[in-house]
């Protein structure tokens, strides 16, 4: 498995593979690069390069700086896409995936995270011209969640946090 964690123009990756004894890690690194467009189209193909990789299944995490966020209240799930076409948001489904996530003790209270679609698009992309899979696409802070479950079984413990601190001084 390649995990590859993108912000900015740099990319940060590791691969790993999973088995009986364990985690393994294979290989890990940051590149560098001149613009977004060239981390998207370039990182996977590089690093299969310089690992020498034929097939990989890839995992993508973007930083939540390329996401919108947003809270509402609503009554009822199926109510969020009349929301959506109140906020205007409705036009923005040509540019944007929405994904409504329930937070909070109240049943009524969302966490809306948007997602240019362009991004996934072209790291799909980018992974069909190397021959290989694209196994998931997660989002900053919501991946060291993904990860806490996958290695440090984490889905078994009662409580847990999950800290992530940025380079600007910001906490998610």
């Amino acid at each position: 498995m390649l995990n590859i964690a993108l912000y900015n123009n740099k990319i940060n990756y590791i691969r790993s593979d999973r088995n009986r004894k364990g985690l393994s890690i294979i290989s890990c690194g940051a590149n560098q690069y001149d613009s977004l467009d060239t981390a998207i189209n370039k990182s996977a193909v590089d690093i299969f390069n310089k690992d020498k990789i034929k097939s990989e299944k890839i995992s993508y995490t973007i930083d939540s700086q390329f996401c919108v966020f947003n809270n509402i209240f609503c009554e009822n799930e199926n109510s969020l896409d009349f929301h959506n076409d109140l906020s205007g948001n409705g036009v923005l489904s040509n540019h944007m995936d929405s994904y409504y996530y329930p937070i909070g003790l109240r049943d009524d209270h969302y966490l809306g995270i948007h997602i240019d679609k362009s991004i996934k698009q072209r790291l799909q992309n980018a992974t069909k011209n190397i021959n290989s899979s694209f196994s998931s696409f997660s989002i900053g802070i919501f991946s060291a969640e993904i990860l806490a479950r996958y290695i440090f079984q984490a889905k078994g413990l009662d409580d847990y946090l999950i800290l992530r601190f940025i380079n600007s001084n910001l906490i998610e």
